[in-house]
């Protein structure tokens, strides 16, 4: 059991994750009836077409955005009306720039952060710079090691976009494997 926690912290601590921040009250989406709730399609189509004019911009590393999401939002502005501004940084200039974007005031909607509860803190300054998530729908349902990693003072301000819990990967070179006529493990034990 020990093991497992050490390895959920550790992957916590190196997952991408997602950060409501700096976001600006005209961006915030409108409830498309009086109940908050869309019920038909005429309803979805309603809400589509007053959310037109929204975007929501998304800060990354070029690594971090699969071509799966890519085409999820697009399906999520289909049904919303709501646009993704994916802004992708080369991975060897991200930190620097969502550093000066936090610090002028000026990051996007959603950025992307490998940290852990530390960083968010310390560096990112999620109290000041992202969006308690804590009363979210899906905010009980993170990992309970994980959420403590994006959580300061009780309060969730992250969404994990990597399945961390279960994702193991170790890498071996097949040449030299090959060349000193060894097994590649099976399992963690032969490992």
């Amino acid at each position: 059991m020990k093991l497992k926690k050490l390895a959920v912290f550790s992957l916590a601590l190196a997952a991408a994750l997602s950060f409501s921040g700096c976001s600006k009250e005209e961006n915030a989406p409108q409830k498309s009836t009086a109940a908050g709730e869309s019920t038909s399609g005429e309803a979805k189509t309603s809400a589509a077409s007053e959310k037109g004019g929204v975007t929501l911009s998304f800060m990354a590393s070029q690594d971090w955005i699969q071509d799966a999401e890519i085409e999820l939002s697009k399906k999520f502005t289909q049904e919303t009306g709501i646009k993704v501004d994916y802004q992708i940084i080369p991975s060897d200039q991200y930190v620097n720039l969502l550093m000066t974007k936090l610090n002028t005031g000026e990051c996007t909607d959603i950025f992307g952060a490998q940290s852990g509860k530390f960083d968010i803190k310390a560096q990112i300054n999620v109290e000041k710079n992202a969006v308690d998530l804590t009363k979210t729908s899906w905010g009980s349902q993170v990992e309970p090691l994980v959420a403590d990693q994006l959580s300061v003072d009780g309060k969730l301000y992250g969404q994990p976009i990597q399945d961390v819990s279960s994702v193991w990967a170790i890498g071996y070179n097949k040449q030299i494997f090959k060349k000193l006529n060894l097994e590649i493990p099976k399992d963690y034990e032969s490992f």
